[in-house]
């Protein structure tokens, strides 16, 4: 028999939206401010982007919009997105807005989250859906291929659009994480558009124009799907567009300090500076929405100061390779807005600096500080002379929002020696530095007295209401941290640094992390890392063959997790990178939960397949485990911790299906 649960227009949506990119789309209040033109400039490729959504007779289906970074891309793309949604004829089915500083990166979600948006919008999409989820829910965790033909190829080639023309806007592809990723994408589109010339979908994707992704637009089975609009940041049309934007700035500024301004002063700036601006800027908008954000900065309420410091510093003539490069005045910019940081604060900022870096774990602005040991005053002052350069969120949404650059060129700024000099972050130091930190909030947390975990040593710095509460997830973020950490910055410091941690480990009880979902798979991804041999000399985990489990011992009167799953199209190792497996979607919704009631009754979601016969789950899982062992007497388990609190975690390779795999989780009494 097979057991399935209703699937409603709301209960599929629920599923997708917990599959998306959050915060991606071109409205969402993770993004406010969003970028925007500013009102009279870009009207050159806005119009060209304007005729191109309007044409009816348009030869290429795909537009790619690149240009360098800080080019004003997103705004132009953001502006588009706007105009478009608001017109009474809008064809905007979907926006993507790629960020990796702010964890809008994962590839894995791309369609996925189209995927929403048109459910959202188009009923008969809907319907397809809901129709499509209810007799394959494990969808949303299939490969890029595999997704693109369920959510975008099939609905669109039935013609469930009818001829209705539909846009779907995708902003900072080089964002995405992965190139292979960010390729196949592009190989995915193209191809598509080529082979199904009569679907009404038509694409604009925006990007840098990254070798890897020139290439993939170059590749026979792509280049002749897509028409090529460049932002170039030197041509005539932005230098004049960046002139009218700064003109209009200065004069806002104006207006917004009158105290500041002799009544003597008529002009300001003054020709000569303005010229000497708009000569550095070159045409980029980043460089000069930093100007403006300098010298409108209310820290100092000084706008003829700060517009001093800058004229002075570009005064001289950089260059680069034997030219003035808008880009190393851009450098010189950053370099001057952190040298404005004192120097008995600078140590705290770049403390703080630390989570600038993508990989490092993305969190909110209070629990970075409470890792840092830092103060909530102490986070502001580090902070106020940075305003030009981050998005820093006021104490009421500090738990919510994360610390934020305006643009991702001051990341690359940062964390190159080259061009940010003495305020270099070293990437490999900074991922060090948070494996430390977690390091620090672990041993805060051992009594060693007993020994065992009390999560309420762990002593807060930004002071909270719920304090229990968010030194639970202090405790969770760090021991993630530690487990998951990268090969790439291994020494002989953190591999001394986790064998410290061993009376932790001892104290830890795993029962505790069986229902953290993040928990669960980096826990099940020491199993299979270059931390495991510490774990074996600790008796906490040991891998033996399935024939020696005791079935006496598992302990039916807990939750059991059962996950299937396949291996992405990438063949990258399930727990090597981890972070694109959602155990939490497998583990609810197929096969899934086994909650082994003494009354024999157990709860499943969406659809569950019978193992066999037998009148309750727990009689299926019994023998189906004993049915493996049995066959394939050569698997082996992995048992984790020790005593009643123990957990096995087995992996089944399905026969005659590459990259599919069982998984079984499970409590264990060893006593």
């Amino acid at each position: 028999m097979v057991f399935e649960a209703v699937f409603t227009n709301r209960t599929v949506i629920q599923l997708l939206a917990r599959h998306v990119i959050e915060g991606a789309e071109f409205d969402s209040s993770e993004r406010y401010p969003p970028p925007h033109c500013h009102p009279g400039t870009r009207l050159d490729i806005s119009g060209n982007l304007q005729s191109w959504i309007r044409n009816p007779s348009r030869d290429k289906r795909i537009v790619w919009l690149h240009g360098p970074a800080g080019v004003g891309k997103s705004a132009i793309i953001q502006t588009l997105a706007e105009s478009e949604s608001d017109s009474l004829t809008s064809i905007l089915g979907a926006t993507l807005f790629f960020s990796r500083s702010n964890g809008r990166d994962n590839p894995q979600r791309v369609f996925i989250t189209i995927a929403y948006q048109l459910t959202v919008k188009y009923p008969k999409y809907r319907n397809y859906v809901v129709n499509l989820l209810a007799t394959n829910p494990r969808l949303v965790g299939k490969s890029l291929v595999e997704q693109f033909k369920w959510f975008i190829t099939k609905p669109f080639v039935d013609k469930l659009f009818d001829s209705q023309t539909v846009l779907i806007i995708l902003d900072g592809l080089e964002e995405c994480f992965n190139e292979v990723a960010q390729r196949d994408i592009i190989l995915l589109i193209g191809r598509f558009t080529l082979q199904h010339p009569a679907v009404p979908l038509i694409w604009i994707v925006s990007s840098r124009p990254e070798p890897h992704l020139q290439a993939a637009f170059s590749s026979p089975g792509v280049k002749s799907s897509y028409l090529e609009v460049e932002v170039p940041h030197n041509s005539s049309q932005a230098c004049l567009d960046v002139e009218r934007y700064m003109r209009d700035e200065f004069i806002r500024i104006r207006e917004t300090y009158p105290y500041s301004f002799p009544l003597s002063l008529q002009y300001w700036p003054s020709e000569n500076d303005f010229l000497l601006l708009a000569t550095r800027a070159s045409g980029l908008f980043i460089f000069a929405s930093i100007v403006i954000r300098f010298v409108d900065n209310v820290t100092y309420g000084n706008p003829i100061g700060q517009l001093k410091k800058i004229t002075t510093i570009l005064e001289p003539t950089l260059l680069v390779e034997g030219r003035a490069d808008a880009f190393a005045f851009l450098d010189t910019l950053y370099t001057e807005v952190l040298s404005n940081v004192p120097h008995d604060v600078l140590p705290v900022t770049r403390e703080i600096f630390t989570f600038l870096h993508p990989r490092t774990p993305l969190c909110p602005l209070d629990l970075q500080s409470n890792l840092l040991k830092l103060r909530q005053e102490e986070v502001y002052g580090a902070l106020q002379r940075l305003h030009p350069v981050l998005n820093v969120p006021p104490p009421g949404a500090a738990s919510k929002k994360f610390l934020c650059v305006f643009h991702a060129s001051f990341v690359d700024y940062l964390f190159s020696s080259s061009r940010s000099g003495s305020f270099c972050m070293d990437p490999a130091e900074a991922r060090r530095k948070v494996f430390w930190l977690a390091h620090r909030t672990l041993t805060e947390s051992l009594n060693p007295a007993e020994p065992t975990i009390e999560i309420s040593r762990i002593q807060l710095t930004w002071l909270v209401e719920d304090e229990r509460d968010y030194q639970q997830r202090i405790f969770d973020l760090s021991l993630e941290t530690i487990l998951d950490t990268k090969p790439e910055i291994l020494n002989k410091s953190i591999w001394d640094g986790f064998a410290s941690l061993a009376p932790v480990f001892k104290a830890l009880d795993f029962r505790g992390l069986y229902w953290s979902t993040k928990l669960t798979t980096s826990l099940l991804t020491l199993c299979f890392t270059q931390f495991r041999p510490y774990l074996e000399e600790w008796k906490l985990l040991e891998r033996v063959p399935i024939g020696s489990l005791d079935w006496n011992r598992i302990d039916m009167n807990k939750p059991a997790r059962v996950c299937w799953y396949k291996s992405n199209e990438y063949e990258v190792d399930l727990f090597k990178e981890i972070e694109k497996w959602d155990w939490d979607y497998r583990a609810t919704m197929h096969v899934s939960e086994y909650n082994f009631a003494k009354d024999g009754e157990y709860t499943h979601h969406a659809k569950a397949l019978p193992l066999n016969d037998a009148p309750d789950w727990r009689d299926r899982f019994n023998q189906h485990l004993s049915t493996v062992a049995k066959t394939t007497p050569t698997i082996f388990f992995e048992l984790i911790g020790q005593g009643d609190g123990s957990l096995v975690f087995i992996q089944i390779e399905v026969a005659d299906q590459p990259h599919e795999m069982w998984d079984y989780l499970f409590h264990y009494n060893q006593l």
